[in-house]
């Protein structure tokens, strides 16, 4: 073999070793086209990208609305006593005038006077019969005062006997008005109850709020 040819098969021998190991080290090393991204940037990226849930203000702040509430319940509550007042002033004047009456029919009344008929009738006929006699009565049988109202029941035509029976038509006609002014308490004082429960229903439950 001559020299010429012993260096072209040598050259060709290191070419082909030098390209064959250049091809391995290229197809090992040869860059990604996947860009690379740690862990954590990942996770940072993925929690600013989350949309952000808006919230909105109270329309009226807790602590002025408390202050709203507790203003209308103060309102409400001034405008229930005055009311309540008002009527339990007017409770207290009728029991006063219940206790102040004479509650003692005139034990006379039932000596003097026929079964079966009220002081108040029995005023009546008494004064109506003492107008007529002194518009008639002459006097010549004796005053008027030794007339009876009754033809069949002595009951004379005294001032005495006058006395007692009007005493009994005012204890009559004071038992009257006792009763409707008792009645009266009563439908004031049940006025007085819904007044409180209205504004216990209304606004009672609403104090807890202030």
């Amino acid at each position: 073999m001559k020299l010429n040819e012993a260096l072209l098969i040598g050259g060709a021998l290191l070419a082909a070793l030098v390209l064959s190991k250049g091809g391995a080290v290229s197809s090992i090393f040869k860059k990604s086209s996947v860009p690379f991204m740690p862990l954590e940037n990942k996770t940072i990226s993925f929690i600013e990208n989350i949309p952000q849930v808006k919230t909105f203000e109270q329309f009226f702040p807790v602590k002025e609305t408390n202050v709203q509430l507790q203003n209308i319940i103060n309102i409400e509550e001034k405008k229930n006593e005055q009311r309540v007042g008002y009527l339990q002033n007017e409770l207290d004047s009728v029991q006063g005038y219940v206790s102040r009456q004479v509650n003692t029919a005139p034990k006379e009344f039932a000596k003097i006077a026929p079964p079966n008929i009220s002081g108040i009738n029995l005023l009546n006929k008494f004064d109506g019969m003492l107008k007529y006699y002194s518009q008639v009565w002459s006097g010549e049988k004796g005053p008027i005062s030794g007339l009876s109202v009754f033809p069949d029941f002595k009951l004379l035509l005294t001032q005495s006997n006058r006395n007692i029976i009007a005493d009994q038509a005012q204890y009559e006609t004071t038992q009257t008005n006792i009763a409707k002014a008792n009645e009266y308490a009563i439908r004031q004082q049940g006025d007085i109850d819904n007044l409180n429960a209205e504004y216990q229903t209304r606004f009672g439950s609403l104090s807890r709020y202030g």
